[in-house]
């Protein structure tokens, strides 16, 4: 089993320059580690055997295996379950009147459909790393990140060349940091669209999914017997199937096949794991995008998060650079300082400070 997921090994990796932040990293690694790793599990048959497996005549057995995973298989609706009925299984009896049949035909997509929605989740960062950042992180923090510096006349050069770079390109950084904007509330529509539609993949099921899970969890004891839980609805284990072939007289004949689905049991289990990490993120990804237009709309708040990442400044210092840089410069100070250390960053925040307070003294 651990061979399944060495693919996956790949994304665990950490990077060794930061160009965003964590929930950043949760759509397009977190989530695209999950996805990848439940697409592995769907389609390793050699551990969870076939997908279908249908009662049938020794002499067709593999066709009508092979005519129902590829066609669709039925159950039959709720509207009856309240008919006092004998049933070998839910879903499984003749139709009667007020009966609705579930001809279900997502199982044969799934593999196919996770592993679109892990494509979905890597766009934004696609988006963001190859296209609109293009490595400035990297030529401008490259050989400052080690803790330990034992040449301190190089560190200084780099710091150097990091306040001259800020401070000739001042009030240029604009679009630099609306693209990571951009690519933040790209984040929060994909996730968004992703909800929708696995509701419309699942018919309408997965919005509600999960509720109706945790609550029959929760009043399991107080169910009657022949209460359908919305794990067996959804992803039944089984299921009918009819295969018409001819007969010895040349007249249609009819197998009425029962299926057993193992897939399901995997399915119903992803599923409401993805219900749950779906909707924790959306909300996540919400909050960043309010707290995001709040950095945007309040300067002292910016100002607050940047001495965060600052050792023992003084707010005159803070005050005199945040009068000459903008929300881009800043957002651009901002990602220097996760990947420096802080004793480094703030040296080259005080740098930077007093590079433009003595412009305005050279200037008067």
């Amino acid at each position: 089993m651990i061979d399944v997921f060495g693919c996956v090994k790949a994304l665990v990796k950490l990077e060794s320059i930061c160009i965003d932040n964590n929930v950043f990293r949760l759509h397009y690694k977190v989530t695209v580690i999950i996805l990848i790793s439940f697409s592995i599990l769907v389609n390793s048959r050699q551990y969870f055997g076939d997908p279908i497996d249908c009662t049938s005549p020794p002499d067709l057995e593999r066709v009508i295996d092979n005519y129902c995973w590829m066609h669709s298989y039925v159950t039959v609706g709720e509207e009856g379950d309240a008919l006092e009925l004998e049933t070998p299984f839910p879903g499984i009896r003749p139709k009667t009147q007020g009966d609705r049949e579930n001809y279900q035909r997502y199982y044969q997509w799934v593999g196919f459909y996770i592993i679109f929605q892990a494509c979905a989740f890597f766009l934004p960062r696609y988006l963001w790393r190859y296209c609109w950042e293009e490595g400035r992180m990297k030529a401008l923090v490259s050989n400052l990140q080690t803790p330990i510096h034992t040449d301190l006349e190089s560190v200084k050069i780099r710091q150097r060349l990091i306040i001259d770079y800020l401070y000739s390109n001042v009030g240029t950084h604009q679009c630099y940091a609306m693209k990571f904007f951009i690519s933040e509330f790209l984040n929060f529509v994909n996730v968004t669209i992703q909800i929708l539609l696995t509701d419309a993949f699942l018919g309408y099921e997965f919005s509600t999914y999960g509720n109706e899970v945790f609550t029959v969890w929760r009043i399991s004891e107080e169910l009657p017997e022949n209460r359908r839980d919305p794990m067996s609805r959804i992803f039944p284990k089984v299921a009918q199937c009819t295969f018409k072939t001819f007969g010895h007289g040349g007249r249609v004949s009819e197998f009425h096949s029962v299926c057993v689905l193992p897939v399901n049991i995997l399915n119903e289990k992803i599923f409401i794991v993805l219900w749950f990490w779906y909707f924790c993120l959306a909300v996540i990804s919400a909050f960043s995008i309010i707290f995001r237009i709040m950095t945007i709309l309040l300067p002292p708040l910016r100002v607050w998060l940047l001495k965060r990442s600052c050792r023992e400044i003084e707010d005159y210092i803070l005050g005199k650079l945040f009068k000459e840089i903008g929300v881009g410069d800043w957002f651009l100070l901002s990602q220097i300082g996760k990947n420096l250390d802080t004793l480094i960053f703030s040296e080259l925040v005080k740098g930077l400070a007093y590079r433009f307070g003595a412009s305005r003294k050279t200037s008067v």
